[in-house]
């Protein structure tokens, strides 16, 4: 028996199609945006395998979460960081209410999000998706700017001399 040079040849699945296709069947339960949407805001396509993508896209919203609110609580609480003592210094007291409005949204949404996953039932977590979703794009509005003005605080800091001191 004699077979051709490409017979052996595993067709191997993309995980971004497969991603895509399971994202596709659940849109429609849950409401969902488009997949281009929430994989630019989210980055879906890299979840390797798609059998529990609902409790697969919560967990991509929560590491965004957490890298944000990590953000806030060391500037509204500086401790040990440098770069968090700086910026604790520079800002001003009405955008530090304003992040703290921000931070108490945010931790809200990820008790909320703690909460559907508990019980990692796909129609709690597609609930929560949709509706973070929508209060995220006014999110991201005040996240851009807040983060806008740190960059720019940073940068007018440069050549400045500074001196970090203990607060403790």
């Amino acid at each position: 028996m004699q077979f051709s040079p490409g017979a052996f040849i595993l067709k191997m699945e993309h995980p971004q199609n497969s991603v895509k296709e399971k994202y596709e069947e659940i849109k429609k339960k849950y409401k969902l945006p488009d997949y281009e949407e929430i994989n630019s805001e989210f980055e879906i396509e890299i979840i390797e395998k798609p059998i529990f993508l609902m409790s697969d896209i919560n967990k991509r919203i929560n590491e965004k979460l957490d890298y944000y609110l990590h953000i806030f609580e060391n500037i509204l609480n500086p401790e040990g960081s440098l770069a968090s003592m700086h910026e604790c210094k520079v800002i001003g007291e009405n955008t530090k209410k304003e992040i703290n409005l921000i931070y108490k949204r945010m931790m809200f949404l990820k008790r909320s999000h703690d909460l559907v996953s508990i019980n990692n039932q796909e129609k709690e977590l597609g609930e929560f998706v949709s509706e973070f979703l929508k209060e995220w794009k006014e999110i991201k509005i005040k996240l851009l700017k807040i983060m806008a003005m740190l960059k720019d605080e940073w940068e007018k800091s440069e050549g400045k001399k500074e001196s970090f001191s203990y607060f403790g």
